[in-house]
């Protein structure tokens, strides 16, 4: 029952044009490449504490523990990278881990930046870990406000899945 009420908000979002990665001046999807790296301009609904979903954190240097642990609860709702389309799709870990290993970096924001999303074993030429640091071009991931910031842990997760080479297991 909460999945469905957070979905019902990400589509409210996108309607009244507060949502969607990569949407300029209203809702829906635009041409602007994935959100990821896109830069988008729209004001971006912020989840509150209460609607992210607790998670147990193993902090496992894998696909799973990243894609479980952060992308999901963090990068996955409907209105960002969540719903299929022209901008990064993490709907699934199956679909995340296609649109994210050896991807280059696309969008208005990024796309010439020459980035690939996740280089295997490269942290500081992927552009996932950088979105979520000190972002090269466009804005700092995820875009859910102070509340959903990934914390030193969560980063260093990061860093070394994509130091191992990025696997997927």
């Amino acid at each position: 029952m909460k999945a469905f009420g957070l979905a019902v908000v990400g589509i409210v979002a996108c309607l009244l044009g507060q949502g969607c990665s990569g949407s300029e001046g209203g809702g829906g999807q635009s041409d602007a490449g994935d959100g990821l790296d896109a830069g988008a301009t729209d004001d971006y609904l912020t989840p509150t504490p209460e609607l992210v979903p607790d998670v147990m954190h193993t902090y496992a240097a894998t696909y799973s523990a990243v894609y479980g642990e952060i992308l999901q609860p963090s990068c996955a709702w409907v209105f960002c990278h969540g719903a299929a389309g022209t901008f990064l799709d993490l709907s699934s870990k199956e679909v995340g881990y296609a649109s994210l290993v050896n991807v280059p970096a696309s969008g208005r924001a990024c796309g010439d930046s020459g980035l690939q999303r996740v280089e295997p074993g490269h942290p500081e030429a992927s552009l996932l870990y950088l979105k979520v640091t000190t972002p090269p071009c466009g804005d700092k991931m995820p875009l859910n406000g102070a509340a959903a910031t990934l914390d030193s842990s969560e980063i260093a997760q990061i860093v070394a899945w994509v130091e191992a080479g990025a696997p997927n297991n």
